[in-house]
């Protein structure tokens, strides 16, 4: 596989695009397991194209998802070792 210059994430086999990224070690046990049941290390999608121009299109709304998907998972590994930061104040009872 060949990276692309000037598009994170986007490699070449042959003639085709795949979408490539590595999925954060701390993320990796709250993400979905391979088909196998091992830890994900990275995502790895067909573009199922032979055009720049659409693999990129294609490639950001991957890298929009898989971005909500490592955010949540990293607000689970606050979470579950204490290191969660509170988000809203309650209320004053006065």
């Amino acid at each position: 596989m060949r990276v692309v210059q000037g598009f994170p994430h986007i490699y070449k086999r042959g003639s085709w695009y795949v979408y490539r990224r590595e999925v954060p070690e701390k993320v990796r046990p709250r993400i979905q397991r391979t088909r196998n049941g091992k830890l994900r290390r990275e995502w790895v999608h067909s573009l199922k194209t032979t055009r720049l121009d659409v693999a990129e299109r294609k490639a950001a709304a991957l890298a929009a998802e898989h971005d909500r998907i490592m955010a949540a998972g990293r607000i689970c590994y606050r979470e579950a070792h204490g290191k969660a930061k509170a988000s809203y104040a309650l209320p004053n009872d006065g």
